[in-house]
């Protein structure tokens, strides 16, 4: 038998199995060594063989440091048996004190597992063992755990792990991106710019690298060269839909798009389809026949924007252009780092302003407002963790529901929607989440409110852009829209409420975390600011 039937065995439950075939590969000299004594030892552990198993995994990851280590494919087959992986876990961290990349998925399983403790305990028994470490390990490790105590916002004490493990490996470039993200979360700009630039100079081929210090320069305020660095992104992965041939150059906007056929294509989420439909008119004032390619839900709402040819939903066929453009893309391209909104630049259907007339209850006395606690979570580990940060439950915003004679209506979508069928204190309109459509739909209702109460999601930029008012929640490493004051878009405070404006929607305030995870403070203000408005 082969060392591929060994596999499909093991792979089918039938360690016993494979473990015959790779001692008969192994005595026979058939097959790799090494590649029969790791399906053995795997073969071992999930018989629960501990010691022979660890022997065999063990060796293997000595012998072949930069691979994946052995525990990795294991964790798979043990699958639903944790009791079993953690003692092989801890008896092969007894063994291999030194073995960097063992702590390292040790801790990782167990942060899976939401023992983030224990993670970070193990990380801490590494560095602080007395066994000599090699420095790339102990540099890995300090990384990981730099990570990990970013994960629960300790920033100050991640970035100076995130120091030592540079120093010790000075040219690993994703070292000096992690630190530069960290301390931009500390708004240590500058420093994290020289963080960066170490970044780049270590990997100077590596697109990722500019695209990280974009978003710190746009967290910084420093817009045109954000967006510079920005374009970065269109050379990582399979980031553009059409030809790279077609796609609209700089010097083109600059020297003119008379009667161009442009396709302006989504990007990223709905929000920032929305914040960015503002720069559609400065195109189409340049001449161009401006297309839009946007997610099926904009469609309707996004054919109100100014200038726009026409709209198809990015379920069906691009219509024929001669120049594609990210959307994202055009801040950098037009060379309008910021684009001010003086006035709102989506419009609402009257129809569909009609229609829920019918469904909403009278305005009572201090006015209808609407609440989102929740965004939209993404099948992508950053997206998931940031999810986790900017969103809240319900529970999170009883205070509000204190305020006398103010109806609230539920526009909370996907499975946070649950929350209000269970017992809270708001006194909500009937449910019309389940006949909400699209956005067009989201933008009737949102007209007919009073202010909108969300967290950082969709809809806070719907409601910005029709110039409906928005109180939004936002967490304390906010997005790098939501920025501090700064030269090219500066925030004010509301003395009266304490809320945060922001030039991007005038309609809109900002009530951010003070401290990591805790909505209490944010909320408070936002009370304050509901009963003002009740009482106007």
């Amino acid at each position: 038998m082969s060392l591929q039937q060994a596999l499909i065995a093991l792979r089918s439950g039938q360690a016993a199995l494979c473990e015959t075939t790779c001692r008969r590969i192994l005595a026979n000299r058939t097959a790799p060594a090494d590649q029969a004594r790791l399906l053995l030892g795997l073969a071992l552990a999930v018989r629960e063989e501990k010691a022979e198993s660890l022997a065999l995994l063990l060796s293997v990851a000595r012998t072949h440091p930069r691979a994946a280590h052995p525990f990795r494919d294991l964790a798979g087959l043990m699958h639903g048996r944790d009791d079993a992986m953690e003692a092989l876990l801890i008896a092969g961290g007894e063994r291999a004190a030194e073995d960097a990349n063992l702590a390292i998925f040790h801790a990782e399983w167990l942060e899976l597992r939401g023992r983030k403790q224990a993670a970070e305990a193990r990380l801490v028994q590494f560095l602080t063992q007395e066994t000599i470490k090699e420095p790339a390990g102990e540099a890995a490790v300090l990384r990981a755990y730099a990570l990990l105590l970013s994960g629960r916002n300790a920033l100050p004490a991640a970035g100076e792990a995130m120091k030592r493990a540079t120093s010790l490996e000075p040219n690993h470039a994703a070292g000096w991106t992690n630190l530069a993200n960290i301390l931009t979360a500390l708004k240590d700009f500058p420093a994290a710019q020289q963080a960066h630039d170490r970044a780049a100079a270590c990997a100077p081929n590596d697109p990722r690298m500019r695209m990280n210090r974009a978003l710190t320069l746009l967290k910084a305020g420093r817009y045109a060269e954000g967006w510079a660095d920005y374009e970065a992104r269109l050379a990582i992965g399979d980031r553009l839909m059409f030809p790279v041939s077609s796609l609209l150059r700089k010097e083109e906007c600059r020297s003119g798009l008379d009667g161009v056929r442009i396709l302006v294509v989504s990007e990223q989420g709905f929000g920032d389809t929305i914040q960015f439909l503002r720069y559609i008119p400065l195109l189409a004032a340049r001449g161009a026949r401006v297309r839009l390619f946007v997610p099926p839900e904009l469609v309707t709402v996004a054919e109100t924007v100014a200038g726009v040819e026409s709209v198809t939903g990015m379920d069906g066929i691009a219509p024929a252009f001669d120049r594609h453009v990210p959307m994202m893309s055009l801040p950098y391209l037009l060379d309008a780092a910021f684009v001010p909104m003086h006035e709102p630049y989506l419009a609402v259907s009257e129809s569909r302003v009609r229609h829920w007339q019918t469904l909403l209850p009278s305005r009572p006395a201090r006015g209808r407002i609407g609440l989102v606690w929740a965004g939209a979570s993404r099948n992508h580990p950053d997206a998931t963790a940031i999810d986790r940060r900017r969103s809240m439950s319900l529970q999170d915003m009883a205070l509000l529901a204190d305020i006398p004679d103010m109806v609230f209506v539920n526009l909370q979508m996907g499975p946070p929607s649950i929350q209000a069928q269970e017992k809270h204190a708001f006194r909500f309109a009937p449910d019309i989440t389940g006949q909400i459509r699209d956005f067009a739909d989201s933008a009737a209702i949102l007209s007919m409110l009073d202010a909108l109460v969300t967290v950082d999601t969709s809809i806070a930029h719907l409601a910005g852009a029709l110039g409906v008012p928005v109180l939004m929640l936002d967490r304390m490493d906010h997005c790098w829209r939501w920025s501090d004051p700064c030269e090219l878009m500066p925030a004010e405070t509301d003395t009266e409420t304490g809320g945060l404006k922001t030039r991007w929607y005038p309609s809109m305030q900002l009530f951010r975390q003070t401290t990591p995870m805790d909505w209490q403070e944010p909320v408070r203000c936002l009370h304050n600011t509901l009963r003002v408005l009740s009482l106007q």
